[in-house]
């Protein structure tokens, strides 16, 4: 068989004996709604990559000595505004999360200090659906040093799931560009709060 023809076809070979090696390999199923309910949603180091800014806010990652990312920087350059649909930064809780914990007390917390160059004074989180309610804006005080910040919340329950919920950021409320630092957040069940 001259090369030409040899190559090619040896390449399609292996290529295709690699895909079907592949597709034999274990898979990770999706976790199930007690799954979800027992271990709660968080988002930190490596994760916080997955945070979304809408316009008017943005947020850079900061890593550790070791090139981990150890916090997200939040920014935002506008004010709030509750006729503005925007929900600053956020993170998106897919479709089993939002199935999972639709109907339930939830347990809101967010590990955020100032930022040491522009400090914000508060920060304004809130728990969003997709036509299911929302908690509206909840402000919390920031300090200097990784604080918890926490607020209950008990999104509805919907007769079909619309794919998404999220937890929405506003770095700061005057969008003066001041900036505050996330370290987790965190939505799990909750008791009723004392």
């Amino acid at each position: 068989m001259r090369d030409r023809f040899f190559y090619p076809l040896a390449l399609m070979v292996i290529a295709g004996l690699i895909g079907a090696a592949l597709s034999f390999g274990e898979r990770v199923p999706a976790p199930s709604p007690a799954e979800i309910r027992q271990a709660g949603f968080t988002l930190a180091g490596e994760d916080l990559s997955l945070l979304t800014a809408s316009p008017g806010t943005e947020y850079q990652l900061t890593r550790n000595t070791v090139g981990e990312i150890d916090h997200a920087v939040l920014t935002a350059h506008i004010p709030a505004d509750p006729d503005i649909s925007s929900i600053g930064v956020f993170a998106t809780l897919i479709a089993d999360y939002e199935a999972a914990f639709a109907g339930q007390l939830l347990e809101v917390t967010l590990t955020a200090r100032q930022n040491v160059d522009r400090p914000s004074p508060e920060f304004l989180v809130g728990y969003f659906t997709d036509g299911a309610g929302n908690s509206g804006w909840k402000s919390f005080i920031l300090t200097p040093d990784f604080t918890d910040h926490q607020f209950y919340y008990t999104p509805q329950a919907q007769s079909e799931t619309t794919g998404r919920d999220f937890i929405g950021i506003w770095p700061d409320t005057d969008g003066e560009s001041r900036a505050v630092d996330i370290k987790r957040v965190r939505v799990q069940l909750a008791e009723a709060p004392e």
